[in-house]
């Protein structure tokens, strides 16, 4: 006949660290087997066997302490034989145990880059009969959440509406505990530069702000130029606020021209925005004070500018005038050069920033010339005449007179007094004995001389 079990069913109150035993008697015909179940558990555990005087009864028990939360619960006791089986439930509770205890504080950070896999921790220890996620007041759920044994939670495909607070619930039979952690879901930063493009006069300031946009921590924000990181000196000034990297460039130069990267970077990714400047500059004139040449040939005034953007150079000269040329180095061309070109010619260099001037002093070289020397000159028996030589000359002419010798006549007490200073000749008390004199007058410079001659005629008196 098949098993039956006579014994009574046991309900145990056992407490945390004390020893637990439950019995089973059954009787069959084959003697039955007994074994265990905890939990509706498929593994079956044979009982203890105890010895008995009937043949057709079998005992046994299941011992064990009571040191664990999954201990607590229904222990069936099995019966069977070829014929049949039977069955009875026991229960047990473990008092004075304790609820899980939480290993980790509260508002843990956990930073996942959107689209990722992540997974959330709990840690605790003691027995965990049941753990559960809330985000809020909802239970966490869904095909893209799972919670493991050791009861973190796993979050794939991480999207930007899963940041937030998660709370985790643990509980067993003697009370539950939890704690929280903070999911922060990074996106890619975005970055704004403004001004992306600016013209700027040397020696002024410049500003500009680099926005970034995208969320993140931390999100690393740099300016850079030539690929090197720009910091704070006497001429550069960066400031941050909240997302926003302010760049200010004080006294800019010709060399802080180019290209400057703003560069924002989190867990999730980077970007990188541009600003160009270009600095303008005024014209500067490079220019000659003093420039000479000889009358009749070609003379060149140099004028060389700089600035940003390059200046159009001119000259303050007749347009009319087909003996002034201005090439495009900026220099003039005076050809043929005449003395009346002598004077002071401004050059003149103009850009969008601004205008410079400078003047050069122009001299027209020439040979002397006398312009004024009498091939004649009447004197009267013992008067007096000053006769002038006068030349023209680039550079001022010297003079050089040359008297004429007079004969000694026998018999003659009385003789002329001639003299000479620089160019005029004064004759005092002229005598007869010079009449027919020739006096020579020499002018000359650098460039050539002109000689100029003159007769004097000694009058007697009727």
């Amino acid at each position: 006949y098949s098993p039956t079990i006579f014994s009574e069913p046991q309900d145990l109150r056992i407490p945390f660290g004390a020893p637990v035993t439950f019995r089973c008697q059954a009787r069959g015909n084959p003697r039955p087997s007994i074994g265990w179940r905890h939990n509706l558990e498929q593994d079956f555990t044979e009982a203890e066997a105890l010895s008995s005087e009937e043949d057709n009864i079998a005992a046994g028990e299941f011992s064990f302490i009571a040191t664990d939360g999954k201990q607590i619960g229904d222990y069936r006791c099995v019966a069977k034989n070829a014929l049949g089986k039977d069955a009875l439930s026991h229960s047990l509770f473990i008092t004075g145990g304790i609820p899980p205890l939480i290993l980790q504080p509260p508002g843990i950070r956990v930073v996942v880059a959107e689209g990722d896999t992540t997974r959330l921790p709990c840690r605790s220890s003691g027995y965990v009969e049941s753990t559960e996620w809330k985000r809020g007041d909802r239970k966490v759920k869904g095909d893209r959440s799972e919670i493991f044994d050791n009861s973190s939670l796993l979050v794939r495909n991480v999207k930007r509406g899963d940041n937030g607070t998660y709370g985790c619930f643990l509980s067993n039979p003697w009370g539950e505990n939890n704690t929280t952690v903070h999911l922060l879901v990074e996106t890619p930063p975005r970055v704004k530069v403004s001004p992306s493009k600016a013209t700027v006069v040397a020696g002024g300031n410049f500003s500009v702000q680099c926005e970034v946009r995208g969320d993140g921590y931390p999100m690393e924000i740099s300016w850079l130029r030539l690929k090197d990181e720009l910091k704070n000196s006497e001429t550069i000034s960066i400031t941050r606020v909240d997302n926003v990297l302010h760049l200010v460039l004080h006294e800019i130069r010709t060399d802080d021209a180019g290209k400057y990267v703003c560069s924002a970077q989190n867990l999730a990714g980077n970007d990188e925005g541009i600003a160009r400047i270009l600095v303008n500059v005024p014209p500067q004139i490079t220019s000659e004070k003093y420039v000479s040449g000889v009358e009749g040939s070609a003379l060149t005034l140099p004028c060389e500018a700089v600035g940003v953007p390059t200046p159009t150079i001119s000259w303050n000269v007749p347009s009319n005038d087909s003996r002034f040329t201005v090439f495009d180095n900026g220099s003039l061309l005076i050809n043929p050069l005449s003395r009346r070109d002598i004077g002071m010619f401004r050059c003149s260099a103009r850009n969008s920033v601004g205008v410079a001037s400078k003047a050069t002093a122009v001299d027209a070289l020439y040979p002397a010339v006398i312009i004024r020397f009498p091939s004649e000159s009447i004197v009267s028996v013992s008067g007096a005449v000053t006769i002038k030589c006068e030349a023209v000359g680039n550079p001022a002419p010297t003079y050089q007179i040359i008297l004429p010798r007079v004969p000694f006549v026998e018999g003659i007490t009385t003789f002329s007094e001639i003299t000479s200073r620089l160019n005029e000749i004064t004759i005092e008390n002229a005598q007869v004995s010079i009449d027919g004199s020739l006096f020579v007058c020499v002018a000359q410079n650098k460039l050539g001389n002109d000689v100029g001659f003159m007769t004097l005629k000694v009058e007697r008196d009727e």
